[in-house]
């Protein structure tokens, strides 16, 4: 799976690209580390993280045709420690009900730590969206998540991080 991390600030997009092999049927914590994550070679800053106001996943066209499910845990802002220990912002552990709009769902299946992950369905291109969260970010520099699928689905995942003045695509 390859996961783009995506910034938007008005017009302009700052992404950060890795690859990451989720094996099926384990879980793999992916850490995103915001001192890689820059725009004309100097990192993105706390003050624009100050201005983050929502994230949303999407996904391309998967190589397996039934496409699958991916389950998250433990999203979180962090100081590069696993979620959600080492987290310094919990986005969401995904046990006070659900807070994401679109094709998100909880789920009590396949669930790294406590009773629920959040299940994604790779089938729709609906895209998941979260406005709902912490923005204090001072201490961060990093973006960190347990991810999980059953099968290999070579789905491209991209994670948005709006800004304030983020003019596209909407939440």
């Amino acid at each position: 799976m390859g996961v783009t991390l995506v910034y938007l600030e008005g017009k302009a997009e700052v992404k950060y690209s890795q690859e990451v092999r989720l094996a099926p049927g384990a879980w793999k914590k992916v850490l995103l580390p915001f001192d890689l994550f820059a725009r004309e070679g100097n990192p993105i800053t706390p003050a624009e993280l100050a201005r983050l106001n929502g994230i949303m996943f999407t996904w391309g066209k998967s190589k397996n045709p039934e496409r699958g499910v991916l389950y998250l845990g433990g999203l979180a802002f962090s100081d590069n420690a696993a979620p959600p220990a080492g987290a310094n912002v919990l986005i969401d552990d995904f046990e006070e009900g659900l807070k994401w709009t679109g094709p998100a769902a909880l789920s009590d299946v396949n669930v790294k730590s406590g009773k629920q992950s959040l299940r994604l369905d790779l089938s729709v291109s609906e895209r998941p969206a979260l406005t709902d969260f912490p923005h204090d970010l001072s201490s961060a520099n990093a973006l960190c998540f347990e991810a999980f699928s059953e099968a290999e689905t070579g789905a491209p995942v991209e994670i948005i991080l709006h800004s304030k003045d983020a003019v596209k695509p909407e939440l």
